[in-house]
């Protein structure tokens, strides 16, 4: 928790001082929630790095992010649960995002 907090100081001060182009970042329904929820397009966004948890405990899943409708990532979990909290870095500037774009993160639970 306290990563992600220092994390969101850093961007309170960076969103204040520069203008900004956002593209929001969507979430499928098994998430309690993922931060950050936008990426500032002018930015650097070689190392994001994500903080997410589960709405419900999961068994094995898969975690999958697609832009504008084509998987561009997946990482596979054994076990998801609501009070641990998963962490990634991904290089988001290789997947082509622009203002446009439809950028998803879902969590697929295998039968």
């Amino acid at each position: 928790v306290s990563a992600s907090g220092e994390e969101a100081g850093k961007n309170a001060a960076l969103f204040a001082a520069k203008s900004q182009r956002r593209v929001n970042i969507n979430i499928g329904g098994e998430f309690l929630y993922l931060v950050p929820q936008q990426l500032d397009l002018e930015a650097d966004n070689s190392k994001i790095t994500f903080y997410f948890r589960s709405k419900k405990v999961l068994g094995k899943s898969t975690l999958r992010l697609t832009v504008d409708g084509a998987e561009v990532w997946k990482r596979r979990y054994p076990l998801l649960r609501p009070p641990e909290m998963q962490q990634l870095v991904l290089d988001m500037n290789k997947f082509g995002i622009s203002e446009s774009s439809d950028v998803r993160f879902e969590i697929e639970v295998a039968e």
